[in-house]
């Protein structure tokens, strides 16, 4: 495997990424800007959000499905070629690609957000996906662990969906739908820990534990190893514990300089209210 920034065309870092994540960024910033200065209403915006994510998960659930074959072994569905001898056991959805990665869930969210009619709870869900949607998409943009076959069409995917999750992430705060404060802000980051230490839990129990190969194991929120090998920082060269204090650390921090200044501007309102 090639290092990080060393990575051959298709790899992640490599041409090819650089070209998707070049091209999500423009997309991200010019959509951003259209969408803030246009009257479209944030309700249309979830809609059109939740279709992207139907089309994404109808991807993925196309292009990933498996067989598994009598023989023991497993292939891609739409890279079956029928063996004499062999016969098809039965299909499955790989646990890998189930949707529980910190993106993948916001349309959860998205989709609660849509239905209930919970203000408070609405509310609390807007103020969450704002930060970690739009950090946690961008991250993935940038990272791109899926890295950049132009002929496999689950990168489209990947990169689009991001792109898309980081323009509505940011709409619910051009749109106004929030006032983030302190209070709000203490809320996501304990939401976040604990989604985060979660997950730990939901890894241990969707991986076989005493396997070898990483194929039976799943790495939900990148909270058992970081998401790609080479990474400076984000590696478990001095250990798993060190790697999860500097991965809670840096998202911690991360989410708090995002939402940085709409904290101070709600602290500086509620001074002037009180004088």
């Amino acid at each position: 495997m090639n290092p990080v920034f060393l990575a051959d065309v298709t790899d992640p870092f490599g041409r090819n990424h650089l070209i998707l994540a070049a091209t999500c960024i423009v997309l991200i910033i010019a959509l951003s800007i259209l969408v803030a200065k246009s009257k479209i209403k944030f309700s249309t915006l979830l809609n059109i959000m939740l279709i992207l994510w139907v089309c994404s998960e109808t991807t993925k659930l196309v292009g990933n499905m498996e067989y598994l074959l009598s023989d023991g072994s497993t292939i891609e569905i739409i890279k079956y070629q029928a063996k004499e001898g062999v016969s098809i056991v039965r299909a499955f959805y790989p646990r890998t690609q189930l949707p529980f990665h910190l993106c993948s869930i916001q349309p959860l969210f998205i989709l609660v957000v849509k239905l209930t009619k919970n203000e408070k709870l609405k509310d609390t869900l807007l103020k969450f996906i704002f930060p970690t949607a739009t950090l946690g998409a961008v991250i993935a943009i940038l990272v791109g662990t899926v890295g950049g076959d132009f002929a496999d069409p689950h990168v489209y995917e990947y990169f689009f969906f991001h792109a898309g999750l980081t323009i509505f992430a940011i709409s619910i705060v051009t749109k106004k739908q929030i006032s983030i404060t302190l209070k709000s802000h203490l809320k996501t980051i304990l939401m976040i820990f604990l989604m985060f230490v979660a997950s730990i839990w939901l890894n241990s129990i969707l991986s076989d534990t005493g396997s070898k190969s990483d194929k039976y194991y799943t790495n939900f929120f990148y909270s058992m190893k970081p998401p790609l090998e080479g990474l400076p920082v984000l590696n478990l060269n001095n250990g798993w514990f060190a790697y999860f204090f500097t991965i809670i650390g840096i998202g911690l921090f991360a989410i708090t300089l995002l939402q940085l200044p709409f904290i101070i501007k709600s602290l500086k309102k509620d001074k002037q209210n009180n004088e």
